[in-house]
């Protein structure tokens, strides 16, 4: 591969110079677009909004890309803002499984739109008792994500729902295949547990049948990881658990959904009216760069026309929304530096990184994670405006690789030394 394109590929990239990275791909021959390239000229895609022409060139590296936490991050991302969330949320769970901390908070996105769609006015009551079952399950779900993905941070009957909703969510999408490589042996317990309590016991006999076919991979050496599991069936055994015993899953009677309110109906008393608004910050597009702020009535109107370039409207762009309660933060964010002096008055690395500089640098410098504090202008709270230009300036004099766009914060802060800490997600 030729390293100089890359690089200036990259460089492109880095300023925004989208068409010129496609205008240079397509002048190649096909047999010279490798998988690297192909993902270089998806991303472009995505980012001039061209959300089908980014599927068609992603996608046709599906197998390359299977275990590939970026290559599913964009296929996500290009579902997502094409506004097709069911087919995103897939790709942004296997991302975010495989190790990448953004496409946790485009899962949670995806989850919330789709609670938004189910919010719409029903037009019968099945429609509404979907809603109702979706907001009561994903809730287990978000909690098993903020405690990353440990099982155990759950209470048994939180396991069964989380499960279940996960079964629910791949079995009408991908099916049997997508729900076990997906998320493990694990979560198919607990979803047979949910089954059992529920007495769906067509759904259970189903995924049994079909977690039957697959058991005789357990000790087959060969199958690193669960994505592996399909390409060791026959052609009969893919037939029987896709094309059959998927279509039975599909077709069945058990009434999950009602059983679940009436199994499950003390843990739902405990829960309802837990959802909240998504804030500013959890619902705009922004892209860090080198460019520090004084003004913030110019940053505020370059916030405004980033949002107008990506969605078209600003409306999604609160300033003055009061955003964090607090009189001072942390923000934790990752960024290359070449030196001891890089790190500003108010910086500080964290522990495991203190005795980086006894070490070699790479080409790029020293790859770490910092933690910086700031202070609130009215030493009360925080908008939006004013956070996310400090956050902005906080990395500036930074070099933040590929991962320059902004992809929001948890809702609710770590705390480190007593200050609520926010870890700045940044996406490529």
């Amino acid at each position: 591969m030729d390293d100089k394109l890359i690089e200036q590929l990259n460089l492109w990239h880095e300023k925004s110079k989208h068409r010129q990275i496609i205008e240079t791909l397509e002048q190649l021959p096909a047999s010279e677009l490798t998988y690297t390239l192909k993902n270089m000229l998806g991303r472009a895609y995505n980012n001039i909004s061209d959300y089908g022409k980014a599927l068609d060139i992603l996608l046709s590296e599906s197998t390359a890309g299977a275990e590939d936490p970026l290559w599913n991050f964009r296929v996500g991302y290009a579902y997502y803002y094409g506004k097709e969330y069911e087919k995103a949320l897939p790709y942004f769970q296997k991302s975010a499984a495989l190790g990448d901390s953004t496409a946790k908070n485009f899962e949670e996105w995806c989850v919330q739109e789709l609670k938004n769609k189910m919010e719409q006015p029903p037009t019968n009551d099945g429609a509404d008792l979907d809603k109702k079952w979706f907001d009561f399950t994903s809730q287990f779900v978000d909690k098993l994500s903020n405690n990353e993905n440990d099982w155990n941070a759950l209470s048994e009957h939180e396991q069964e729902l989380a499960a279940l909703w996960k079964l629910e969510m791949d079995m009408y999408n991908g099916g049997f295949l997508q729900f076990f490589c997906n998320w493990g042996t694990a979560c198919y317990g607990h979803a047979v547990r949910a089954l059992m309590r529920l007495k769906a016991t067509e759904s259970l006999a189903i995924i049994q049948k079909q977690y039957e076919i697959i058991e005789h991979l357990e000790d087959n050496k060969e199958i690193e990881k669960l994505w592996d599991i399909p390409n060791y069936l026959t052609d009969a055994e893919q037939h029987e658990i896709s094309e059959v015993l998927d279509v039975q899953y599909w077709d069945n009677k058990d009434q999950i959904i009602e059983k679940t309110f009436t199994v499950y109906a003390d843990l739902m008393d405990n829960n309802e009216g837990n959802t909240e608004r998504k804030s500013t910050l959890n619902q705009i597009a922004w892209s860090f760069s080198s460019e520090a702020y004084t003004d913030a009535a110019l940053f505020d109107e370059e916030v405004m026309q980033y949002q107008k370039d990506i969605f078209g409207s600003a409306e999604r762009w609160n300033p003055n929304e009061i955003v964090l309660d607090a009189s001072a933060v942390q923000i934790q964010y990752e960024a290359w530096i070449m030196k001891p002096s890089d790190l500003l008055e108010n910086e500080r690395l964290i522990s495991e990184d203190e005795d980086i500089f006894d070490g070699e640098a790479d080409d790029e410098g020293y790859q770490v994670e910092i933690v910086a504090q700031f202070k609130a202008d009215n030493g009360e709270n925080f908008s939006a405006l004013e956070f996310l230009m400090k956050a902005h300036n906080q990395q500036a004099n930074k070099e933040l690789g590929d991962h320059v766009f902004f992809e929001g914060i948890a809702e609710e802060p770590t705390e480190v030394d007593g200050v609520p800490t926010y870890y700045i997600a940044c996406g490529s």
